[in-house]
């Protein structure tokens, strides 16, 4: 079967399922609190016939968020031709979606290693179904996680967001951060069966920006912050 016959055959069974459990998202009136996000990566998508028939948004690079409805036991992403006719603009749809995200029990776990002689604060947020999407507006749902300078983010999979705060007091300690959970994170990235992104991201004022990481021949990590926050750490206290 190609790809977009699997496409299409995937989505033809979520909408029976839909119709199983008597939900018909033209004309219910409380699809407002079933709606949630999903983020997967571009060539994922791609290889099941693109998102053209679907609503989405780009939050993090290299991936596309898209509008779901969340059933019991089932995500549904929400079709296009089924949207248009809901009255609502994806704004405010999507605004919705990080409403109900945020109302989720996500676990957070905060741990300080010794990373070279540094003490340095790894944060991890867990929950299968919502961590990745809560992340997205991690600004909102947990600002204590953002510091002056915000943080880098990364999301391997749906279930696991790894966070570092990134203060004037310690501006360095997130390339200390990515050099000791990279091999981690690569691995949740790869062995996961719902994949997100394997690349770092700089969180500030609810922009996601990606972050150079390179391996050396030896083994090592080098990292380069990008233009706009080398700006800031290059500013006086």
């Amino acid at each position: 079967m190609s790809s977009n016959n699997f496409y299409k055959a995937f989505i033809i069974s979520l909408l029976l399922i839909v119709a199983t459990n008597k939900i018909d998202a033209q004309t219910i009136a409380d699809y407002k609190s079933k709606l949630s996000l999903r983020i997967y990566p571009d060539e994922a998508l791609v290889q099941k016939g693109g998102v053209d028939s679907l609503v989405f948004t780009v939050d993090l690079p290299g991936t596309k968020t898209l509008l779901m409805l969340d059933l019991p036991n089932i995500f549904v992403p929400v079709q296009r031709k089924e949207f248009d006719k809901w009255g609502i603009t994806a704004r405010d749809a999507f605004q919705m979606a990080h409403e109900n995200v945020a109302k989720q029990k996500i676990e957070n776990i905060t741990k300080v290693f010794d990373v070279d002689g540094a003490k340095v604060e790894f944060n991890f947020l867990g929950n299968e179904d919502y961590a990745a999407s809560y992340a997205l507006n991690i600004g909102a749902n947990k600002p204590e996680l953002v510091g002056e300078w915000g943080s880098v983010v990364v999301i391997p999979n749906r279930g696991l967001v790894v966070i570092c705060k990134i203060s004037r007091d310690k501006p360095l300690d997130f390339v200390k951060f990515i050099q000791r959970i990279k091999p981690l994170t690569d691995r949740s990235y790869i062995g996961h069966q719902s994949p997100v992104s394997k690349h770092f991201f700089w969180y500030y004022k609810g922009t996601f920006t990606t972050i150079t990481v390179n391996e050396t021949t030896n083994g090592g990590i080098n990292v380069v912050a990008p233009p706009e926050l080398g700006e800031l750490m290059s500013v006086k206290k």
